[in-house]
């Protein structure tokens, strides 16, 4: 829901329960917004916004730094779970907030909320204690900032409870719009501005598009996340491996041992790290109360009686031999590890060592009815993801109704066959989620049918699929509808050699899918990368993606391609992408503004800031220090190969703020070389090391980029193009030549040989290489045979700076000076037959010299070029 400014001074949304995201826009002079209902999400994304919260629940209250100088009033009566502020902002009523994180400086508040964070960026909070005084005492630092403020329904640590009783509404399921067949501009009076156009250094030659300014589509209601139950109003219970006291579960020192049977409704179950069992969750429901189980903490464990800090030591483990080790016949229930992101850290771990054991769903499994079911900061692992005679099982199997499903922070690897199976389920929202190596397949399998599928897929890292089909496949087989999916914000990558795909993400087969959108993903190294749907429409969208070091350009079939880019850019404007940081390290201008509901990437940034929204999952950030950035060219196009290996770099890219410029680029090649200038080059021996550019802007501020090169010994370190011809022309020199064109292949005097029908191919043509500069002697040999004596026939040349031909009895070599002028070794009535020989020339930087059969037959002085200091080899 979108709410601009309307005609009179103040606009009251009351009685109303809201779920998905309600953002503020336009409410400005003053004019008053009141809400007063049930908010699953609110969003105050407009300068000096005055928002009056006059009753209710809004469980996310998020401050975007659009919102900068807003005045928010929480009256009695009102509360709000969670408030993540990201712009200076005066808060009235904060004893009515649970718990606040705050990311800005300039924050006042006249009361402290029960709990409070500052974040990386957020400065002290001016608390107005009723003598007006300040207060800036009591605020606890966090290390770094919510991860996605989009949906910040978990900024910080749940509190310790509190015995505040307020009652969770029950779940109403949302009014389900109209299908259309084109995207629906965004219900707001106040178009989108246009970004203005920053002049960008852009890393490669290629031209950056035109922003194209389009009519968003609608988002997709969001899905409904697990009811978060409200500290102080649950039954409070205690688990820990080894436990010897009374076994009710009252207290750390009369902590059940394991999971009791029959759990109850509306209670907290904590949790210490220790080894547990499987279980089959089949509560009665009662109304939408949660069932909450929870990673103890040293800072959220309960109460402190028999309370020891070793409790918390490590993962809270659920195993078994055979599957599944969840077991879900009813629903409402959470589970909460704490901490943990990412491929590390989870307080809870969900494991089977046998998967293939046990049938499907192998770890979660849920073939009844089990709705909102929320798994947050958790370990889901399986096993044996390549072996292909396991069976064909998937770690999260759900054929009953999952609806409202939540996957959040969570890390799903190991899989014999599907992370992830889900069908007859809407509401998914799966976020901030790392999923990793998957056998046969897909990934995600999502199926339905319904108009309204209502799935998100945000903010999540994909790394190997093994022998899939896709890491996402959406719809189901032969449904008539199948409509309503968000994937933005993601990262899919390849880094095991034997991973692959077909397509990146698509749909179950004919299947018809629409109002799919694909927005603002990075396709790093895959092979399989395209986007493709069964059935043709309008409202299939890819904007603004960006594919990486892909093994081929992407296909879109039957999804508009709305501003893509698609391997144009080289790894470089990664931070580090071997280690799996996609940050982008330089501006990737020229997307599409797809407004405000997609305009948030994974780390809090907000999109088009800098009035450009960049290509892939992450926003560049600009700020008040330059940023050192360099592209490179090499022989391989990567920053690895065999020695002696030469690196061309450019650090003309390199970011500084307005108004400042950069005074000195410096380089450091690792080896104890050096040089300066904004661009330069080196050739290195076998070994690693590591290129460092420092630049220094003129306020003598300095910023250092780092890349790795990794050098190859080489048994034949001056070999550079070497062509066997055994069925193909692959450079087999290890210095990975590239090689191109269509061949026709006949017997060789060794192996195969290539022919030439002096047609459509006539001789080996080399391409102009920077690689090969300054180099000032080479030798070229081959074999090669006539069909008929009275010909001249070319065999290999470089145009205007070299070139061998086969005359009609002997060979003639040819180079060329820098004006064009060339200069010949030729060999006559050497060779009368059409037979097999052996042709050579080489030259030492003087001279040119010809050789057949191993004999030398003639030889020429060169002198020097005129006007060049290259040498001949510089565009071999």
């Amino acid at each position: 829901m979108y709410i601009t400014e309307g005609a009179g001074s103040r606009t009251e949304l009351a009685g109303v329960t809201v779920k998905g995201k309600t953002v503020i826009l336009g409410m400005q002079g003053g004019k008053e917004i009141v809400l007063d209902g049930e908010f699953e999400e609110v969003k105050v994304a407009s300068p000096k916004t005055v928002a009056i919260l006059k009753g209710g629940i809004i469980k996310n209250l998020i401050v975007c730094e659009d919102g900068e100088g807003s005045a928010l009033t929480a009256e009695n009566g009102t509360v709000v779970e969670n408030l993540a502020v990201y712009a200076g902002v005066d808060v009235t009523g904060g004893k009515n907030i649970k718990q606040a994180e705050i990311a800005s400086e300039g924050v006042s508040m006249d009361e402290k909320p029960e709990k409070i964070t500052i974040a990386e960026g957020g400065g002290y909070v001016a608390f107005r204690s009723e003598s007006g005084d300040d207060d800036k005492g009591n605020t606890e630092v966090s290390p770094k900032p919510t991860k996605v403020p989009e949906q910040a329904s978990k900024p910080t640590k749940a509190p310790t409870p509190t015995p505040a009783k307020i009652p969770t509404p029950t779940p109403t399921k949302a009014p389900t719009p109209t299908p259309t067949k084109a995207p629906t501009p965004t219900p707001t009076k106040a178009p989108t501005p246009t970004p203005t156009k920053v002049p960008t250094p852009t890393p490669t030659k290629a031209p950056t598009p035109t922003p194209t300014k389009v009519p968003p589509p609608t988002p997709t209601k969001a899905p409904t996340p697990t009811p978060t139950p409200i500290p102080g109003q649950q039954k409070v219970f205690y688990i820990r491996e080894g436990a010897n006291g009374a076994n009710d579960g009252s207290d750390w020192n009369n902590a059940w041992t394991a999971l009791p049977e029959a759990l109850e409704r509306g209670a907290i179950y904590y949790i210490a790290a220790g080894t547990y069992g499987p279980h089959i969750f089949n509560d009665p429901e009662v109304g939408s109360e949660i069932i909450t189980i929870k990673k103890a903490t040293v800072e959220d464990h309960g109460t402190d009686v028999g309370w020891k800090a070793a409790y918390a030591d490590g993962q809270t483990l659920f195993t078994a031999d055979v599957g599944p080790i969840f077991q879900f016949d009813s629903g409402y229930y959470r589970f909460d590890g704490q901490t943990g992101s990412g491929k590390s850290g989870h307080g809870i771990k969900i494991y089977n060592p046998n998967d293939g054991d046990g049938g499907q769903g192998t770890v979660l499994r849920a073939t009844k009815t089990a709705r909102y079911l929320t798994f947050e900061h958790v370990e889901i692992e399986g096993c044996n993801w390549r072996e292909d005679d396991t069976p064909s099982t998937r770690l999260l199997f759900f054929t009953g109704d999952v609806s409202h499903l939540t996957l959040r922070y969570c890390y799903v690897h190991e899989s014999s066959s599907q992370w992830m199976y889900s069908s007859k389920s809407t509401d998914i929202l799966i976020e901030c989620c790392y999923f990793e190596n998957c056998a046969r397949g897909m990934g995600l399998k999502i199926f339905g049918s319904s108009d309204q599928m209502n799935v998100v897929i945000r903010y999540n890292h994909f790394e190997n699929v093994y022998s899939a089909n896709n890491f996402i496949q959406l719809g189901e087989h032969h449904c008539q509808k199948s409509s309503g999916y968000e994937i933005y914000g993601n990262v899919f990558t390849m880094t095991d050699p034997s991973a692959k795909c077909s397509i990146a993400i698509g749909n179950c087969s004919h299947s018809a899918n629409d109002n799919v959108f694909i927005y603002n993903n990075t396709f790093y190294g895959l092979k399989g990368c395209g986007l493709s749907f069964d059935n043709e429409n309008d409202t299939n969208i890819a904007a603004n993606n960006l594919w990486v070091n892909c093994s081929r350009s992407p296909a879109l079939k039957n999804i508009k391609d709305l501003n893509n880019s698609m391997n144009v850019y080289k790894p470089y404007i990664f931070a580090n992408p071997d280690e799996g940081d996609f940050r982008l390290v330089v501006p990737l201008a020229g997307g599409t503004d797809l407004g405000s509901a997609w305009s948030v990437d994974p780390d809090g940034r907000i999109r088009g800031k800098d009035g450009e929204w960049d290509y892939g999952a992450y926003e560049f950030s600009r700020d008040d220090r330059p940023h050192a950035f360099f592209s490179y060219s090499t022989i391989t196009g990567e920053l690895s190969g065999y020695e002696p290996f030469r690196v061309n770099v450019d650090g003309s890219g390199s970011i500084v703020p307005e108004g400042c410029s950069i005074v000195s680029y410096d380089w450091d090649w690792g080896d104890g070389s050096k040089s300066s200038g904004s661009t330069a080059a080196h050739t290195f021996s076998a070994g690693r090391y590591v290129i460092s550019l420092t630049v220094t802007d003129n306020l003598n501020r300095k910023d250092t980029r780092k890349l790795l090169v990794n050098v190859l010994p080489s048994e034949y370190p001056n070999l550079y193009l070497y062509l066997p011809m055994d069925g193909n022309c692959n450079d087999a020199s290890d210095k990975g030549m590239k090689t191109n064109g269509t061949v026709t292949y006949d017997q060789g005097v060794i192996g195969q040989a290539v022919q030439f029908n002096q047609d459509t191919s006539r001789a080996i043509n080399v391409e102009h290489s920077d690689y090969l500069d300054g180099f000032e002697n080479m030798t070229i040999s081959f074999w090669a045979k006539k069909n008929s004596v009275q010909k001249n026939i070319p065999v290999i040349l470089k145009h205007t700076v070299y070139r061998i031909v086969l005359t009609e009895n002997g060979i003639r070599a040819s180079l060329y000076d820098a004006q064009g002028n060339s200069v010949s070794a030729e060999g006559k009535n050497i060779v009368t037959d059409t037979g097999w020989h052996h042709y050579a020339m080489t030259y030492d930087g003087s001279t040119i010299k010809v050789y057949v059969d191993g004999m030398r037959i003639c030889c020429i002085l060169r002198s020097n070029q005129k006007g060049s200091d290259k040498g001949p080899c510089n565009r071999l």
